[in-house]
Protein backbone atom coordinates (compact mmCIF):
# COMPACT_ATOMS: atom_id res chain seq x y z
CA UNK A 1 0.00 0.00 0.00
CA UNK A 2 3.13 2.49 0.67
CA UNK A 3 3.79 1.95 -3.05
CA UNK A 4 1.16 3.19 -4.55
CA UNK A 5 0.44 5.81 -1.80
CA UNK A 6 3.92 7.18 -3.07
CA UNK A 7 2.95 6.87 -6.68
CA UNK A 8 -0.29 8.89 -5.87
CA UNK A 9 1.24 11.47 -4.66
CA UNK A 10 3.81 11.93 -7.12
CA UNK A 11 1.06 12.83 -9.12
CA UNK A 12 -1.38 14.64 -7.36
CA UNK A 13 -1.26 17.08 -4.39
CA UNK A 14 -3.49 17.42 -1.22
CA UNK A 15 -4.46 15.05 0.90
CA UNK A 16 -6.46 11.98 -0.17
CA UNK A 17 -7.47 8.70 1.28
CA UNK A 18 -6.36 5.35 -0.01
CA UNK A 19 -8.37 2.34 -0.84
CA UNK A 20 -8.62 -0.59 -3.19
CA UNK A 21 -11.26 -1.22 -5.50
CA UNK A 22 -11.60 -4.48 -6.93
CA UNK A 23 -9.64 -4.49 -9.70
CA UNK A 24 -7.99 -0.49 -9.05
CA UNK A 25 -6.71 1.74 -6.60
CA UNK A 26 -8.26 4.53 -5.56
CA UNK A 27 -7.14 7.90 -4.03
CA UNK A 28 -9.96 9.95 -2.96
CA UNK A 29 -9.54 13.78 -2.02
CA UNK A 30 -11.45 16.89 -1.72
CA UNK A 31 -11.55 17.85 -5.80
CA UNK A 32 -10.39 14.54 -7.72
CA UNK A 33 -10.33 10.98 -7.79
CA UNK A 34 -7.47 8.63 -8.69
CA UNK A 35 -7.01 5.99 -9.72
CA UNK A 36 -4.00 3.62 -10.09
CA UNK A 37 -3.61 0.83 -12.34
CA UNK A 38 -1.94 -2.93 -11.37
CA UNK A 39 -0.78 -3.40 -14.63
CA UNK A 40 -0.68 -2.71 -18.66
CA UNK A 41 -4.19 -4.18 -19.27
CA UNK A 42 -5.47 -1.65 -15.98
CA UNK A 43 -3.56 1.44 -17.69
CA UNK A 44 -5.34 0.42 -20.92
CA UNK A 45 -8.57 0.33 -19.59
CA UNK A 46 -7.92 4.04 -17.97
CA UNK A 47 -6.95 5.76 -21.38
CA UNK A 48 -10.14 3.64 -22.67
CA UNK A 49 -12.04 5.16 -20.13
CA UNK A 50 -10.28 8.78 -20.24
CA UNK A 51 -11.60 8.58 -24.33
CA UNK A 52 -15.15 7.95 -23.34
CA UNK A 53 -15.08 10.69 -20.60
CA UNK A 54 -14.49 12.89 -23.56
CA UNK A 55 -16.39 11.97 -25.98
CA UNK A 56 -19.20 12.65 -23.31
CA UNK A 57 -18.03 16.10 -22.42
CA UNK A 58 -17.65 17.25 -26.22
CA UNK A 59 -21.08 15.89 -26.84
CA UNK A 60 -23.07 17.75 -23.19
CA UNK A 61 -22.98 14.70 -20.64
CA UNK A 62 -21.85 15.21 -17.57
CA UNK A 63 -18.60 13.32 -16.99
CA UNK A 64 -15.64 13.94 -15.18
CA UNK A 65 -12.10 15.59 -17.04
CA UNK A 66 -9.12 13.59 -16.54
CA UNK A 67 -6.62 15.95 -15.10
CA UNK A 68 -3.43 14.45 -14.74
CA UNK A 69 -2.34 11.04 -16.22
CA UNK A 70 1.20 9.70 -15.43
CA UNK A 71 1.92 6.51 -17.66
CA UNK A 72 4.69 5.29 -15.98
CA UNK A 73 3.19 5.73 -12.59
CA UNK A 74 -0.13 4.26 -13.79
CA UNK A 75 -1.90 6.70 -12.48
CA UNK A 76 -5.12 8.61 -13.71
CA UNK A 77 -6.69 12.17 -11.93
CA UNK A 78 -9.96 12.62 -12.81
CA UNK A 79 -12.14 16.18 -11.05
CA UNK A 80 -14.36 14.38 -8.90
CA UNK A 81 -18.41 15.10 -9.65
CA UNK A 82 -20.13 14.85 -6.44
CA UNK A 83 -22.86 13.63 -6.53
CA UNK A 84 -21.88 11.12 -9.50
CA UNK A 85 -20.02 7.90 -8.11
CA UNK A 86 -17.73 5.97 -10.01
CA UNK A 87 -19.92 3.15 -10.28
CA UNK A 88 -22.52 5.01 -11.83
CA UNK A 89 -19.41 6.58 -14.30
CA UNK A 90 -17.91 2.46 -15.02
CA UNK A 91 -21.69 1.37 -15.69
CA UNK A 92 -22.26 3.91 -18.27
CA UNK A 93 -19.03 3.25 -19.84
CA UNK A 94 -19.53 0.07 -20.51
CA UNK A 95 -23.38 -0.78 -21.00
CA UNK A 96 -22.64 0.59 -25.03
CA UNK A 97 -24.28 3.78 -24.63
CA UNK A 98 -22.16 5.40 -27.53
CA UNK A 99 -22.06 3.06 -30.35
CA UNK A 100 -18.39 2.00 -30.64
CA UNK A 101 -17.55 1.55 -27.06
CA UNK A 102 -17.59 -2.29 -26.69
CA UNK A 103 -15.62 -2.83 -30.11
CA UNK A 104 -12.88 0.39 -28.75
CA UNK A 105 -12.82 -1.36 -25.24
CA UNK A 106 -13.06 -4.78 -26.11
CA UNK A 107 -9.70 -6.27 -25.45
CA UNK A 108 -10.24 -4.42 -21.66
CA UNK A 109 -12.10 -6.82 -19.50
CA UNK A 110 -14.45 -4.94 -17.17
CA UNK A 111 -14.31 -5.38 -13.01
CA UNK A 112 -16.72 -7.79 -11.41
CA UNK A 113 -18.35 -4.55 -9.90
CA UNK A 114 -18.75 -3.33 -13.71
CA UNK A 115 -20.21 -6.38 -15.09
CA UNK A 116 -22.69 -5.87 -11.98
CA UNK A 117 -23.92 -2.81 -12.94
CA UNK A 118 -23.73 -3.35 -16.67
CA UNK A 119 -25.99 -5.85 -16.30
CA UNK A 120 -28.34 -4.01 -14.20
CA UNK A 121 -27.95 -1.10 -16.15
CA UNK A 122 -29.24 -2.93 -18.88
CA UNK A 123 -32.09 -4.57 -17.18
CA UNK A 124 -33.56 -0.76 -16.06
CA UNK A 125 -33.22 0.85 -19.38
CA UNK A 126 -35.01 -2.11 -21.06
CA UNK A 127 -37.82 -1.72 -18.48
CA UNK A 128 -37.78 2.13 -19.24
CA UNK A 129 -37.71 1.62 -22.98
CA UNK A 130 -40.77 -0.82 -22.77
CA UNK A 131 -42.70 1.46 -20.55
CA UNK A 132 -41.62 4.56 -22.85
CA UNK A 133 -44.05 4.92 -25.94
CA UNK A 134 -41.97 6.60 -28.80
CA UNK A 135 -44.69 8.39 -30.62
Amino acid sequence: MEEVRARFAAVVSGPFVVSRQESRWLALGDEFVAFAADDDAGWRRFEQEAWILERWRRGGVPAPRVIAADAARGVQVRERMHGLTGAGIETRIFAGSIPDERARTGDVPMSDFGERLASSYGEMARRIRAATPLG
